[in-house]
């Protein structure tokens, strides 16, 4: 079996983070709150509004997340070492 060595969606608690195999460094994209003083690092399950593609060896994925009002679009893509993140808000969002 070939040994991983890549960006990848390993973190099944968060959402939101992507991991780089072996190493098991992370990246999270975070929300905060400034109305309220609220951070968000962990999305589960119940902040999910969409599930959308996750190519099956982990190299693109997009999903729709929510908060309160909000919705959002993260995507991801790698290849080897490098990766690309993407968050793109709801176009409905009031300026």
């Amino acid at each position: 079996m070939n040994n991983l060595k890549s960006w990848n969606t390993w973190d099944v608690r968060c959402l939101n983070g992507v991991m780089k195999v072996p190493e098991m460094a992370e990246i999270r994209i975070a929300l905060y709150d400034d109305s309220t003083k609220f951070y968000l690092d962990e999305m589960l399950w119940d902040r999910v509004k969409r599930f959308g593609y996750h190519e099956t060896q982990g190299k693109y994925f997009d999903i729709d997340f929510k908060y309160n009002d909000l919705v959002f679009n993260m995507e991801f893509s790698s290849s080897g070492e490098s990766f690309v993140y993407k968050i793109t808000p709801d176009k409905n969002i009031p300026p």
